[in-house]
């Protein structure tokens, strides 16, 4: 939802995962300017893990969950006590 501190507009889209509530990595843009304006604020998530985010029927974002959230672990874990050799 919209989300306005000081000199900061953004719209938020959060998911809670796991307990966790985890925000998409760059933020939407800001549609509420008109003060006692009401707003439209729609989203649908399909079954290919894509997001559409909609405010008064216009298109703001349309992505990848898989993309946009750091929802899922990274497939590769550091390792460490991985090192360069001494020759290298």
């Amino acid at each position: 939802g919209p989300d306005k501190c000081g000199y900061t507009k953004r719209t938020h889209l959060i998911f809670n995962y796991k307990g966790k509530n985890v925000l998409k990595k760059s933020d939407l843009s800001y549609k509420q300017e008109g003060e006692g304006t009401s707003h439209l604020y729609r989203l649908i998530v399909k079954p290919d893990n894509t997001v559409r985010v909609e405010i008064d029927e216009e298109k703001i974002y349309e992505g990848s969950m898989k993309d946009d959230w750091e929802l899922l672990k990274p497939k590769e874990i550091s390792d460490p006590d991985d090192k360069k050799p001494s020759d290298w």
